[in-house]
């Protein structure tokens, strides 16, 4: 089903839960789409224990403003607010991915210091406080350990901005829906190849760490069935949730689907 965002919007995500008792909040992963014509944007997270009907009433929860600026930089403020509830985390990794940026910062300040841009994704997710930027995908990735004190994100430099999606007509391969979706045991996905070419997958979690990625070596014309059990690299069965199967050919061309593990 597709989803239709808003320009400027925050999109709080998590992974999909069978019941709260396994709720957890000590990891907020957030999509922003900063946005020329929507520049100053507003939204707030309530958050509580996930188990009590009167979180409200006792005024145990948080609320987590965010406000998105954009214009020469573009800004994020986080601001909390209440007396939390019990479990309550002093310390959230904050994870924000930011879309359709249309190329590489010059800086990204924290708290006006500097946090490190790395190179790949391996390094990213290896360094305690770090930003990357995924060209093909256009997507600006930070993550940080916050203390729920007022922060900023300040990511500027020259040409920093947002471009509107246009859609791209496949030149190489369609990748189509999967099924079944949800799955329980195993999924598939149609690889309709248009250009014969060396074709690779990856498959990432919710929140862009890496599960499994492999060559699908030289694909012919024609259609391509790929196959995933729900187990990682070394065949360790992954939790339930969403997953984001990423095709990309040798030309550069990519493509996503997502899919939902779903076990008993």
């Amino acid at each position: 089903m597709p989803i239709f965002i808003e320009g400027g919007s925050f999109l709080p995500l998590t992974n999909p839960l069978m019941t709260t008792d396994t709720y957890n909040t000590d990891t907020l992963l957030i999509w922003y789409y900063p946005d020329n014509e929507n520049p100053n944007t507003d939204f707030t997270i309530y958050v509580d224990d996930g188990l009590s009907a009167s979180s409200i009433e006792n005024e145990s929860y948080e609320l987590i403003h965010l406000n998105g600026l954009v214009g020469d930089d573009i800004i994020i403020d986080i601001e909390k607010e209440g007396s939390g509830f019990s479990g309550s985390p002093d310390n959230r990794e904050m994870m924000f991915e930011l879309k359709r940026i249309n190329n590489e910062p010059l800086l990204v300040l924290l708290n006006n210091s500097e946090v490190d841009i790395v190179d790949n994704e391996s390094d990213y997710y290896n360094t305690a406080e770090a930003a990357y930027f995924d060209v093909e995908t256009e997507i600006l990735m930070i993550h940080f350990l916050w203390d729920g004190l007022p922060s900023q994100i300040e990511i500027n430099g020259t040409g920093v901005g947002v471009d509107e999606f246009v859609p791209q007509t496949p030149k190489d391969f369609v990748l189509n829906n999967p099924f079944p979706n949800p799955f329980s045991s195993s999924v598939n996905l149609n690889l309709d190849v248009i250009k014969s070419a060396n074709y690779y997958l990856s498959i990432h979690d919710i929140y862009g760490k890496n599960i499994y990625s492999t060559s699908l070596g030289n694909l012919s014309k024609g259609r391509t069935t790929i196959s995933w059990d729900g187990n990682d690299y070394n065949g360790n069965t992954m939790s339930n949730g969403t997953y984001i199967f990423n095709i990309r050919s040798e030309g550069g061309e990519r493509a996503i689907q997502k899919v939902m593990l779903m076990r008993e």
